[in-house]
């Protein structure tokens, strides 16, 4: 009985990613669910919406409180504005506008007086030290807000 030979075809380097990848969807991962993608009928699910924490003061902001006030202005013709909000944690954020210093009454705000107070001023935090004799902050012309020694 005699064998018959067969030949086996040479696959060269330059061919073998081809094959290797032939049943791969060479589609980008990120049409995966849009319209004209791969699979119109797949969907991202949405994620779950993040509930606000339970307990006292989340962030209730107030419009100019008695407990700020405006020092100077950068532009003393245009008005200034002055936007709190208290958080858990003893934090106090404020966002102003077109204010260069402006002073805290710290005993005056909606928060415990015997711990220090985290301070976010337009973006920029501080910590406000329980002991601190500060009451003004100043921000610079290149936007940074410092405090004022007394």
């Amino acid at each position: 009985m005699r064998l018959a030979a067969r030949t086996v075809p040479v696959i060269g380097p330059w061919l073998l990613p081809a094959l290797l990848c032939s049943g791969c969807d060479s589609t980008p991962a990120s049409s995966v669910g849009r319209p004209g993608g791969p699979h119109p009928t797949t969907s991202v699910a949405p994620l779950p919406v993040t509930q606000p924490a339970s307990g006292p003061s989340t962030r209730a902001a107030v419009e100019s409180p008695d407990y700020v006030s405006v020092v100077d202005r950068y532009r003393p013709s245009a008005p200034a504005s002055v936007r709190a909000a208290t958080e858990r944690g003893n934090r106090l954020v404020i966002e102003t506008r077109n204010v260069k210093r402006l002073r805290i009454e710290r005993s005056k705000a909606p928060l415990d007086p015997d711990r220090s107070i985290a301070l976010e001023l337009d973006g920029q935090g501080i910590e406000w030290l329980r002991y601190s004799q500060v009451t003004e902050f100043e921000r610079s012309t290149n936007g940074d807000w410092k405090p004022v020694r007394p």
